[in-house]
C-alpha cells in the first residue's frame, strides 16, 4: 500500500484509503513483481511439505497434483475447510475465527454512518419475538 495502514484499538488494521480496493491493488501488484501464478475457484483438498523436493504438494478437489515453492493460506473459511487437518499436521493449532465485520445489505442508509466501528459488547433483540442474545468480543 501507497501508505501505512491504521490500527484500530481491537487490533484490526485498515488501508488508510478505508478502501478494500487497496488491499486487492497491493496484492496484486506484489504477484505480478514477484511472478506468482494465482489459481482461483481450484480448491485445494490437501497439501504436504514434501523434504525431498523442499516443495509443497498439493492435491486439488479435482484430482489435479501441483508442486510449489511457497503457499498462502487464506483462512477466512477455514471452519468449513479440510485443510485444517493438513495445517494440524504441520505443527499448528488452529483456532477458529469469530467473524469481526459484517455485511449489511438493507435499505436502511442510517446504518451508513456506522461503517468501520467496532463493538465489544453487543445486544440483539428481535422484535416482536422473544428472541435476545448478548456477546462479548476480546
Amino acid at each position: 500500500m501507497d501508505s501505512p495502514p491504521r490500527s484500530k484499538k481491537d487490533g484490526r488494521v485498515f488501508p488508510r484509503s478505508n478502501s478494500s480496493q487497496s488491499v486487492i491493488d497491493c496484492l496484486e501488484n506484489i504477484t505480478r513483481k514477484k511472478h506468482i501464478e494465482i489459481r482461483k475457484e481450484n480448491p485445494v483438498s490437501r497439501f504436504a511439505r514434501n523434504e525431498s523436493s523442499k516443495q509443497w504438494d498439493l492435491e486439488l478437489e479435482n484430482g489435479n497434483l501441483l508442486n510449489a515453492d511457497c503457499i498462502f493460506i487464506e483462512s477466512g473459511s477455514i471452519k468449513s475447510s479440510r485443510l485444517v487437518d493438513s495445517i494440524k499436521k504441520l505443527g499448528h493449532r488452529v483456532n477458529l475465527l469469530i467473524p469481526s465485520l459484517f455485511a449489511f445489505d438493507t435499505p436502511c442508509h442510517t446504518l451508513s454512518e456506522l461503517s468501520g466501528a467496532s463493538i465489544h459488547k453487543a445486544e440483539i433483540e428481535i422484535m416482536g419475538s422473544r428472541f435476545k442474545h448478548q456477546a462479548q468480543f476480546f
